[in-house]
């Protein structure tokens, strides 16, 4: 049987989102046996929303895996076309751990039987480049794969244990 990843672009429940959506979003998380991840992704400029509130809350009904995604994250970072000053940039990380913290306040398991939420919550960004790599897409790729299982495990063949005999002078 060949492992395959699907990744599915649910409407948004937010400004352009309808409510008849939201109803037929829920019922397809719902039943779908071979669903193995949501992925709930909220705006690193607006934060929790109460609409990112109660979607959580009905995957923790669900008992759905999920994870949060805090999105947009360079229009926090790096506001406007300019690279920020150390200092400035400081100023908005700070900012960032706290919308972060705010996320994970959210997520946290209420009760040992409360499910859903696994792993970190991963901040990305697809516009803004960092050395070359856009920020928290890999991990979010590897969550992902992850869910799916389908992570990539090298076929290297590592080498026996061996006894380090410490050496004296």
């Amino acid at each position: 049987m060949q492992r395959r990843l699907v990744v599915m672009d649910m409407p948004g429940y937010g400004k352009g989102g309808r409510e008849e959506w939201g109803t037929q979003i829920m019922k397809y998380i719902e039943k779908r046996r071979e669903l193995k991840m949501v992925f709930v992704l909220v705006d690193a400029l607006h934060g929790v929303k109460e609409s990112d509130r109660q979607i959580v809350q009905m995957l923790k009904g669900l008992t759905v895996p999920y994870q949060v995604v805090l999105s947009k994250v360079d229009r926090v970072l790096f506001d406007g076309s300019r690279v920020p000053s150390d200092k400035a940039l400081e100023g908005r990380l700070m900012g960032l751990r706290r919308r972060m913290e705010e996320i994970r306040e959210l997520v946290m398991l209420e009760t040992e039987e409360d499910g859903g939420s696994v792993g970190e919550v991963i901040a990305c960004s697809a516009e803004k480049r960092v050395e070359g790599k856009s920020l928290g897409i890999d991990a979010l790729r590897f969550a992902m794969l992850h869910a799916a299982g389908l992570e990539l495990i090298p076929k290297v063949k590592l080498a026996a244990p061996v006894e380090v005999v410490p050496f004296e002078l």
